[in-house]
């Protein structure tokens, strides 16, 4: 079988060490085996709050995104790996529209998308002012957050986000990967929205019309670093034809306190261990 790793971030990039070269990537790639790589660059079109910078997130610098494709696109592997080109980038809202232009797409061989912020809803509009992950249980705003949460209950929260994802896969065929989902409330739970309020019969059935859309779309399902609480989702996922990639989210080779680009392996074995199939990106 052969092994590949579609999530591998780029030295450009702040958040990736200055280590995560196209030379270091192929070395690396080359020891554990894998043959098929795409390196990310991020790329977000506009940030919530009409910044250049939010939060953890950086507006995109046309000129990086041309040094970006330039390198890669002229870089020939030493061991036959094949490298291919991506963004990570953002959804947006429920319609499905993401955080990179449909020209830009064009332009690169796949889009991983990740839900970075809370999508914007009709019953709860994005709110730029503050980033929950990063406020402090005493903040005045997390205590109108909470409410808000609790008057939409979470059910409210499975439903936008899996519409949402639906209709950007539908739209746009470049999307590939859904980033960091696991076990698919990796976000909801960093916006203290109670999933695990959720029964496991209700979660499955509230999250079908995405493994449906994904199995139908070919477009796979991440398994990172993140620790996986509903095994019943991934299990009705499988059954429904959906394929997974494992990946280590890599920012660093393998030195670094987390995200490293050899956590592939142990992911690997982790879905070995649940019966979970892997797939592969028809480009």
């Amino acid at each position: 079988m052969s092994i590949v790793d579609y999530h591998v971030h780029y030295y450009l990039d702040k958040c990736a060490s200055s280590d995560m070269t196209l030379p270091n990537i192929d070395d690396c790639s080359n020891k554990l085996g894998i043959k098929e790589v795409a390196v990310l660059k991020h790329y977000s079109h506009c940030m919530p709050n009409g910044e250049d910078d939010w939060a953890n997130w950086h507006k995109i610098k046309p000129e990086q995104f041309e040094r970006y494709l330039d390198e890669v696109r002229s870089y020939k592997s030493r061991f036959g790996i094949i490298f291919r080109t991506g963004v990570e980038t953002e959804l947006l809202n429920t319609k499905g529209d993401i955080n990179i232009p449909p020209e830009a797409q064009d332009r690169i061989d796949m889009v991983a998308l990740s839900m970075h912020h809370m999508i914007d809803m009709p019953k709860l509009p994005l709110d730029a002012t503050h980033y929950p992950p990063h406020c402090s249980e005493g903040d005045p705003w997390i205590m109108e957050w909470d409410k808000k949460v609790r008057d939409l209950g979470a059910e409210y929260f499975v439903e936008s986000i899996v519409e949402a994802n639906c209709n950007a896969i539908k739209r746009f065929p470049k999307v590939k990967t859904l980033s960091h989902l696991n076990d698919g409330l990796y976000m909801l739970r960093d916006y203290r929205v109670p999933v695990e309020e959720i029964p496991d019969d209700t979660l499955v059935e509230l999250m079908e019309p995405l493994m449906k859309c994904m199995a139908e779309n070919d477009v796979l399902w991440e398994i990172g670093g993140q620790k996986i609480y509903r095994y019943a989702v991934l299990n009705r996922a499988k059954e429904l034809g959906v394929k997974f990639v494992p990946t280590g989210d890599a920012h660093f080779l393998g030195n670094g306190p987390c995200l490293n680009f050899s956590d592939h392996i142990s992911l690997q074995k982790l879905m070995d261990e649940m019966g979970l199939p892997n797939g592969f990106i028809k480009f």
